[in-house]
């Protein structure tokens, strides 16, 4: 009877050890969850990942672009085609290359004598021959709408409550007439511009000075009231 309780004792002893074993164990559902698990947070991260990729690209193409447009823009500096003006004058356009300018008004060629005509052109050609290879020159005529309303008060007479109020009136109109048919309310204004190659100012200063009195020389015989 004792050896039957011992062995009985034993058979309890190994059930519980092998239920212990067995609530131990894992089932393979629950070792199939955290596996998941990993591969939603994975996927997660590679989302986050590629979304700061994107987000990088886009910042960079607009940031190219920014660069682009802002090269693109054009300043007020850029559109004047000189670097520096002088208070003498004298105009640096680009390094190495230095010009001035004058303005100067014309004569009425038509209302010339022919002998004038032919000394007015002759003087004209000798002035263009002037200027060799090593001058540039650019000659510039630009028109300017002016009011007319100062132009007929300079032309306005007053009556004089005498004889003579029948003739002013009467000139008074005539200047309106020739002021209507001449410029049509345009000033014109006239500028030569001649330029050299020299490595500095100093030593472009001497020979713009020389070319600007012989320009003016020649004004003077010719063209006449140089400025």
């Amino acid at each position: 009877m004792r050896k039957k309780k011992v062995k009985k004792e034993q058979e309890l002893r190994q059930k519980r050890k092998v239920r212990k074993k067995v609530k131990k164990r894992v089932p393979v559902e629950e070792l199939r969850v955290p596996k998941q698990k990993e591969s939603a947070v994975s996927r997660k991260k590679e989302k986050t990942r590629v979304k700061k990729k994107k987000k990088m690209v886009a910042r960079s193409h607009a940031s190219e672009e920014n660069k682009k447009e802002k090269k693109r823009r054009i300043s007020v500096q850029k559109t004047i085609a000189y670097k520096e003006m002088g208070r003498d004058g004298i105009c640096k356009v680009k390094d190495g290359v230095y010009s001035k300018t004058i303005c100067f008004h014309d004569i009425n060629y038509q209302l010339a004598q022919n002998e004038d005509k032919n000394t007015i052109f002759e003087g004209w050609c000798d002035f263009l021959n002037y200027f060799d290879n090593s001058i540039h020159v650019q000659l510039s005529f630009i028109n300017q709408k002016s009011d007319m309303t100062e132009y007929e008060k300079a032309i306005r007479i007053e009556p004089q409550y005498d004889v003579y109020d029948a003739i002013r009136m009467e000139y008074a109109q005539m200047l309106k007439r020739q002021l209507s048919k001449g410029n049509n309310g345009l000033v014109k204004s006239k500028y030569i511009t001649f330029s050299v190659e020299a490595d500095s100012v100093k030593k472009a200063r001497p020979r713009l000075e020389r070319i600007e009195t012989d320009i003016l020389n020649h004004f003077k015989r010719t063209i006449r009231n140089p400025l």
